[in-house]
């Protein structure tokens, strides 16, 4: 049997919809949230009402909602979606020194219950609360393997752009990939890239690439304006996604936050195997490479002058 235990720490619209889709795959998941929330009333009446459900599907799996962090323990995922959603009119440095506070509450705990767990990161900014999170594993003397769930979210994205600009829902997109930075300076590797066995230099003028990136690269600003608060589905799905490879002990090539021979934490494309994630190389031109080295410069800039200010 496949051990199929898993935790989520944060039971906002992103945790509990990761959770429901991870019960209905057969996952025994604890769910954790945050005591004394405004929002734990009204979570504990969501979660009361799935748990019905769950009586009547014997197939699935088990659902425990904990409001006390010491009940994750032997999971072999630690999914982590706690934190405050951005806003439209907040910098992405208050949302990190404001979801860094929740960090520094919730880790030690969590890693000194489950030391062996895998933890994926979907917080945001994600690329520097994942490395904020190594961080305080280390210095809790915890060896938990972490990475973030950032650049597959954003080459899925891109994945849509393309096929919406080129009008072909159902197209076969092949070496087009978001990595870098999940921010603003992502970059969008497309040099080797195919669509329906033809290469872009073939099917998109440089204007259309050009849209293509600006399009991917604002896509989460451009669902907060239109929702007024940040993806729930997109992260939920790339989740799922990372935790049906590891779970199944697939071997799988996705990009995801992982940190580099610098200690910057940003978008690689990472292995999958064996429960194990290793970053690993990419074609890519000197263009390319160049965006991908001023992504990292400037998450290294960024890191030291959010740390300077505390």
């Amino acid at each position: 049997m496949i051990k199929k235990d898993v935790a989520v720490i944060g039971a906002g619209n992103i945790g509990r919809l990761l959770t429901y889709k991870l019960v209905m795959a057969g996952y025994n998941v604890t769910l954790f949230n945050r005591p004394g929330s405004s929002s734990q009333a009204n979570i504990e009446e969501k979660i009361k009402n799935f748990q019905k459900e769950i009586i009547a599907n014997e197939n699935w799996g088990k659902l425990t909602l904990t409001f006390d962090l010491s009940d994750i323990k032997n999971n072999q995922i630690i999914n982590y979606v706690a934190g405050a959603p951005r806003n439209c009119n907040e910098s992405r440095n208050d949302l990190f020194h404001k979801n860094t506070k929740i960090v520094d509450n919730f880790l030690p705990t969590i890693a000194a219950n489950n030391p062996d767990g895998i933890i994926i990161n979907a917080a945001n900014p994600l690329d520097l609360l994942t490395r904020k999170i190594h961080e305080t594993l280390r210095n809790n003397k915890c060896n938990n393997v972490i990475f973030g769930m950032g650049s597959s979210l954003d080459t899925t994205r891109l994945h849509d752009v393309i096929k919406h600009i080129a009008n072909k829902p159902f197209a076969v997109i092949e070496n087009a990939f978001m990595i870098g930075e999940h921010g603003p300076t992502m970059v969008a590797v497309l040099s080797s890239a195919k669509l329906d066995g033809k290469s872009f230099e073939e099917i998109f003028c440089l204007d259309a690439l050009e849209n293509i990136v600006n399009r991917t690269r604002d896509r989460g600003r451009q669902i907060i304006l239109e929702t007024e608060h940040s993806d729930i589905i997109g992260p939920a799905e790339r989740l799922f996604e990372m935790n049906e490879i590891i779970t199944n002990g697939q071997e799988a090539y996705l990009p995801c936050c992982l940190e580099n021979e610098d200690g910057i934490f940003m978008g690689q494309m990472a292995c999958f195997s064996n429960g194990k994630v290793t970053a690993t190389k990419i074609l890519m031109n000197d263009s390319e490479q160049q965006q991908i080295n001023y992504s990292a410069n400037q998450l290294k800039t960024t890191w030291q002058e959010l740390n300077d200010a505390t």
